[in-house]
């Protein structure tokens, strides 16, 4: 085929040459007007008739180089276009095998981002979104992402836009929202090639717990502190009376009780805050054994048999044997706990009754009291550290706003379900159910 399209553009340039110097001579010599015009004429025909005979054998070309990668092998025709089809296939071999595995590292990419618990977006320099995954949809609280769309159409949050606003602007940017009910770390890193932005990647990670655990934290370092500053006070106040000399003789003894008194407290407090740290931390010194509640709660009832006669309330333990796989000095806390509330928060001629039955599931611990019950919108709280239904009740009889909560951990770390029933001026009752 090259011979030929040599062979072409060989005679068509004599042609060319013959006719233009054929014209050249007439127009020389003096010819008349008809017979120049002719030779010109028949200058631009030749011309003409070449240029479509070069497009055609070029057209032709053209397909054959187009099809030398296909099964119909133009070198058959063409020899000269053997090494060029040979050379285009392995091209498109390569290309083939290349599109393959970026097919394979993206399907694999998008198995990966599907099964991740965090969300994790990837945008574009001018914010279109281009990959996201169900996590991020689910923690922005989207219904679906937008193929085509803008990363801040996902969340309506404002911060979400500024942060995504300033990840475009290059800037490597975290925050914490609120959205819906929960709080989401947005992390925003820009990709940078040769100093320009390429696009960005968001990471959202749920921290709820985390944010509650902070919540909970801050609360009960202000209740401790608040809570041991108020004994504090009184002993020192107390102390500095005593020390000036402004206390008569006689009284003295009643101030150096409220000073005893006030420091039993104390004392009573920080031993509570204790345990709840070791319960907290799961820092046990005793292993699990095999723990019989019946006879366990006999010998709390025994040991604070004489506090329910001084508040004249009647405590009996009724039951079965029942054995649980516990820790027996957390469960007599537990139970320890559970009495002395019943006892503390009870009428004069009321009573508390423990009461431990075999269930099909397991074993179950009641303790019943006749006392003034919880009004219902305190239920919720009343194993929160610290909370109190009657502040001032509770401190007259010294409690610490800690018992029911060291309840709640002794049971969690049995895993144990806790409930309690109450009904204002009826009594309360707290069951602990321990699971086989």
């Amino acid at each position: 085929m090259y011979r030929k399209l040599f062979l072409c553009i060989f005679i068509s340039s004599s042609v060319c040459a013959t006719v233009v110097a054929a014209a050249a001579e007439v127009l020389v010599g003096g010819a008349s007007g008809p017979a120049a015009l002719a030779i010109l004429l028949v200058w631009a025909s030749v011309i003409v008739l070449c240029a479509l005979t070069a497009a055609q054998l070029a057209e032709r070309f053209s397909k054959s180089v187009s099809k030398a990668s296909g099964s119909d092998s133009p070198e058959r025709k063409y020899p000269e276009l053997g090494p060029l089809a040979e050379r285009i296939r392995r091209q498109n071999r390569l290309i083939g095998k290349q599109m393959g595995e970026l097919r394979h590292r993206q399907d694999e990419f998008m198995s990966i981002i599907s099964v991740m618990q965090e969300g994790f977006i990837l945008a574009d320099a001018e914010g279109m979104l281009l990959s996201c995954n169900s996590s991020a949809l689910k923690l922005l609280g989207a219904d679906d992402a937008i193929g085509d769309g803008r990363v801040t159409e996902l969340c309506r949050d404002p911060e979400f836009s500024k942060l995504v606003r300033r990840g475009l602007s290059g800037e490597r940017v975290e925050g914490v929202l609120a959205v819906g009910g929960r709080f989401c770390q947005v992390m925003v890193n820009p990709e940078m090639l040769d100093g320009k932005l390429e696009g960005i990647g968001v990471v959202i990670l749920d921290v709820t717990e985390r944010e509650q655990r902070d919540a909970l934290r801050r609360e009960f370092t202000s209740n401790v502190s608040h809570e041991l500053k108020t004994p504090l006070t009184t002993i020192r106040g107390t102390a500095e009376l005593l020390a000036s000399g402004m206390v008569r003789p006689e009284d003295e003894q009643g101030f150096l009780k409220s000073i005893c008194g006030e420091t039993e407290r104390l004392i009573a407090l920080i031993e509570d805050i204790l345990r709840l740290s070791r319960l907290d931390e799961g820092r046990l010194n005793e292993e699990k054994t095999e723990t019989d509640l019946f006879s366990l709660s006999k010998a709390v009832a025994e040991r604070i048999s004489q506090t329910a006669k001084d508040a004249k309330v009647r405590l009996r333990v009724e039951g079965e044997s029942a054995v649980v796989n516990g820790v027996p000095l957390i469960l007599d806390e537990m139970i320890f706990n559970l009495v002395d509330n019943g006892i503390k928060y009870n009428r004069p001629g009321g009573s508390v009754a423990v009461t431990v039955k075999k269930e099909k599931d397991g074993v179950l611990l009641d303790v019943s009291d006749t006392g003034i019950g919880i009004p219902q919108e305190h239920l919720g709280r009343i194993f929160e550290r610290f909370y109190r239904v009657d502040k001032s009740r509770s401190k007259s009889l010294g409690g610490t706003g800690l018992g029911l909560s060291i309840v709640k951990h002794a049971a969690g770390c049995h895993g144990a379900e806790l409930s309690i029933k109450s009904r204002v001026g009826c009594g309360t009752s707290v069951s602990v159910f321990f699971k086989k």
